[in-house]
């Protein structure tokens, strides 16, 4: 629509593509449940260190895998390809171990109510800060993509006041190795082969995303020592988010393009004609 010189325009997306957009949020929601949840199993030594580096190397050999066979080329799968994610882990495997008994012991003084409180903050500001728009599309025009410093940085700084809490430094470098694959290597992963692969992957990505978080909390309820409130808290929690990300904001954001504008005119960009 053109009145004079100005001229209104707005991209209108349909209801099922906004959906399997929020499905990257939500499964970042999934990512944070599921390293959390590690966090107080080892905490409350529901699980033993030994059983979760099972765990963390099934998981890590998944992800090399998905990594290597979806997002890799024929063309790139070679012994460098192979050779650079090993050499990269063996390095923050090495450092991890020598700084897990100065890590465990870094924050030994800070009260624990400041403890969480921080844990919180950084993981909310990872949460928030994770570039989205990389799941949605390979690059931009100039072929960049949107930085995930702030992202991992907060990740690591969560899981820096976590491990103050651990019994030891065991389990210090498994957290701190965690902390790793969730917030630097899983999303990058998972952001690759849902735009490489398309909506079918975006959906089992957020479908078995979900189901892993589920299950992950499952313990809690069946643990008699955590009283029923707290287990009523946690299921409206989880119920809700599911709810609210996979079909409540999308649906409002669907409503609402209908009022949305661009406005474009004279005042977007200057010209400089020689």
């Amino acid at each position: 629509m053109k009145k004079g010189p100005l001229q209104i325009t707005g991209n209108v997306f349909d209801l099922s593509t906004i959906m399997l957009y929020s499905g990257l949020v939500f499964q970042q929601l999934c990512s944070i449940c599921l390293f959390v949840t590690s966090f107080i199993f080892l905490l409350w030594k529901r699980v033993t260190p030994y059983y979760l580096a099972i765990v963390i190397l099934l998981t890590a050999v998944f992800g090399f895998m998905l990594w290597f066979f979806l997002v890799l080329s024929s063309d790139e799968r070679n012994l460098k390809a192979l050779s650079t994610p090993l050499r990269t882990g063996l390095i923050i495997l090495v450092f991890s171990s020598a700084l897990a008994p100065v890590l465990h012991s870094l924050l030994d003084t800070v009260s624990t109510d400041t403890i969480y409180a921080m844990t919180s903050i950084f993981l909310f500001l990872n949460f928030a800060s994770l570039p989205y728009a990389n799941g949605m599309r390979s690059s931009r025009v100039d072929g960049t993509t949107d930085s995930n410093i702030v992202s991992v940085a907060t990740g690591f700084l969560a899981s820096l006041c976590m491990a103050s809490r651990l019994p030891g430094p065991k389990e210090t470098l498994l957290l701190i190795i965690s902390a790793t694959l969730v917030f630097a290597t899983w999303p990058t992963i998972r952001h690759r082969i849902q735009v490489c692969k398309g909506k079918k992957t975006r959906f089992g990505f957020t479908l078995g995303m979900g189901a892993a978080a589920a299950l992950s909390l499952l313990p809690f309820f069946f643990d008699d020592e955590i009283e029923s409130v707290y287990k009523g808290l946690i299921a409206t929690a989880t119920l809700l988010s599911t709810f609210l990300i996979n079909f409540g904001i999308p649906f409002i954001f669907y409503k609402m393009q209908s009022i949305k504008s661009n406005i474009n005119g004279p005042w977007d960009e200057a010209v400089i004609k020689h």
